[in-house]
């Protein structure tokens, strides 16, 4: 991922989806197989789940997301970033879901904005991926791709998660892990291996 590189404006997408988006979100039916569209707004709950207040706690929420054969695959979030006067500025997330997959792009959007003005351009990239393993160490693998503007470089940062919830941090660029950076681009299941993660852990 580079600067140079142009980001796909998932945001045109997303608002053009929920032009028709369903107002009342079912979680048995919408993303049940036989559902697809646009629903506005989401929340989903872990089944027979319930916090110590004995209120459900949603596992995902959205403003709204695009559901394909009870799958999302889109969805709008509200983004907290750094407007300095949000009372001019509203901030999105704009999420594409693909399998483990999650690419983030978040907007800094104008409320004057008119609908048949252009729609801003991304004002960041991120790719998120989380690999669970049944392993008797390690627990989960998440990965995030993105580009670091600070020293202008792409980065993977890799949590190693293990079964006692300890972690293990790497941050893996040209400059760090030449070798292993190069090995996540040419192959991006490479962290899914048990046998790959061992070898980071002996660093």
């Amino acid at each position: 991922m580079q600067e140079s590189v142009p980001f796909r404006n998932y945001y045109i997408d997303a608002i053009a989806y929920s032009r028709w988006a369903v107002p009342i979100f079912d979680q048995e039916k919408h993303l049940s197989p036989h559902f697809s569209g646009f629903v506005s707004p989401v929340y989903i709950y872990e089944k027979n789940a319930r916090s110590w207040l004995q209120i459900p706690i949603p596992i995902f929420e959205a403003q709204g997301a695009y559901i394909q054969n009870g799958k999302i695959i889109w969805s709008i979030h509200d983004w907290h970033g750094s407007s300095s006067n949000p009372g001019l500025w509203k901030d999105s997330l704009v999420k594409w879901h693909s399998g483990n997959f999650i690419l983030e792009e978040g907007y800094l959007d104008e409320y004057t904005r008119l609908p048949d003005q252009p729609a801003p351009k991304p004002s960041f990239q991120v790719r998120n991926v989380a690999f669970p393993f049944i392993d008797k160490f390690i627990k989960e693998v998440q990965v995030k791709q993105w580009f670091n503007r600070e020293n202008k470089e792409e980065e993977f940062v890799i949590d190693i998660i293990s079964n006692d919830n300890t972690y293990k941090k790497i941050i893996a660029n040209k400059s760090t892990h030449a070798e292993l950076f190069s090995q996540i681009k040419a192959d991006p299941t490479f962290l899914s291996n048990i046998d790959n993660i061992g070898h980071l852990l002996k660093e």
